[in-house]
C-alpha cells in the first residue's frame, strides 16, 4: 500500500545518504588510486586493505549510531507518524555495517578491469532482490525489509568469490584485519547505547536523546582509536596537516 511504500521511502532514504554523500566519493578517488597501483606493479592488497580498516571504522559507527537512535531519528526527522519505519531503518543500518569489509569491492574490480564479474553480480542480485520482496511483500513491510538482507548476503558472497579470483585479496584477510575497528566501534556504540538508555529513562526530548548520544558515540569512538593507536587517527592528522598547509599559505 501507499503508506508502506512511504515508510520504505523514509527508511532508505535515511541509508542511502551515508553512500551518496560518503561513500561513493571514497570509490571515486580509491578507483583510480588502485588502477594505478596495479599498472604501476605495486601491491594494491596493502593499500586496499588499510582503506578498508579506516573506512569500516566510519562505517560501522554511522550505521551502529543510526540503529541505536532509528526511533529518535525517525520522529525528529519525519515526525511520530513514520513509527514505522524504525525497525526497517534498523534493517537497513545492519546490512549497512555488513557492507562495510566490501565497501570498495567495486572499486578494486573496476580497476583491475573486472567489468564482467561485476555485471553477472548485479544480475543475479537484482533477480534475488526481486524475489526476496515478492515473497516478503505478501507478509508485511517487515518481512520485505527483512527478507533483503538475504538478497545483499548472497551479493556479498559473489563479491567475495570475485575479488578473491580478480585480485587475489581473501575477504577473509580483509575481515582478520579488521579487529582494532571492531574493537572501536563495539566501545563507541556500548557507550552510545548507555547514554541513550539514560537520556530516554530521565525523559528528555527525542532530539536531545539523538545529540546526546551522538556525541556520545562520536566521543568514545576518538577516545579508544587514540588508544588502540587505530589508522584513522593517523589519516585524520595527515587531512589536518595539510590543510593547515593549505591554509596557513600567505595569499598574494
Amino acid at each position: 500500500g501507499f503508506h508502506a511504500s512511504g515508510v520504505l521511502s523514509k527508511a532508505t532514504s535515511l541509508n542511502a545518504g551515508f553512500y551518496a554523500f560518503f561513500a561513493s566519493a571514497i570509490v571515486s578517488v580509491a578507483t583510480p588510486v588502485l588502477a594505478q597501483a596495479r599498472h604501476g606493479n605495486r601491491s594494491v592488497a596493502d593499500g586496499y586493505r588499510h582503506a578498508i580498516v579506516v573506512m569500516a571504522a566510519l562505517q560501522w559507527l554511522f550505521f551502529g549510531t543510526m540503529a541505536i537512535t532509528a526511533p529518535e531519528l525517525v520522529f525528529v526527522l519525519f515526525g511520530d507518524q513514520w513509527h514505522d519505519a524504525v525497525p526497517v531503518l534498523q534493517i537497513g543500518a545492519f546490512q549497512g555495517m555488513l557492507w562495510a569489509p566490501f565497501m570498495l569491492c567495486t572499486a578494486l574490480l573496476t580497476a583491475c578491469g573486472a567489468a564482467g564479474p561485476q555485471l553477472r553480480i548485479n544480475l543475479v542480485y537484482a533477480m534475488v532482490l526481486i524475489a526476496c520482496l515478492a515473497v516478503g511483500a505478501s507478509y508485511s513491510l517487515l518481512a520485505a525489509a527483512a527478507l533483503t538482507v538475504v538478497a545483499n548476503l548472497v551479493r556479498l558472497a559473489l563479491f567475495s568469490v570475485a575479488t578473491k579470483q580478480v585480485s587475489g585479496i581473501s575477504t577473509r584477510s580483509v575481515i582478520r584485519g579488521l579487529g582494532r575497528s571492531a574493537n572501536v566501534c563495539a566501545f563507541a556504540i556500548t557507550l552510545g547505547f548507555a547514554v541513550r538508555f539514560l537520556l530516554v529513562s530521565m525523559g528528555y526530548a527525542p532530539w536531545i536523546v539523538l545529540i546526546g548520544t551522538g556525541v556520545a558515540a562520536v566521543g568514545g569512538f576518538l577516545a579508544a582509536a587514540v588508544a588502540v593507536r587505530h589508522p584513522l587517527i593517523a589519516e585524520l592528522r595527515k587531512a589536518y596537516a595539510a590543510v593547515s598547509n593549505v591554509t596557513g599559505q600567505p595569499r598574494g
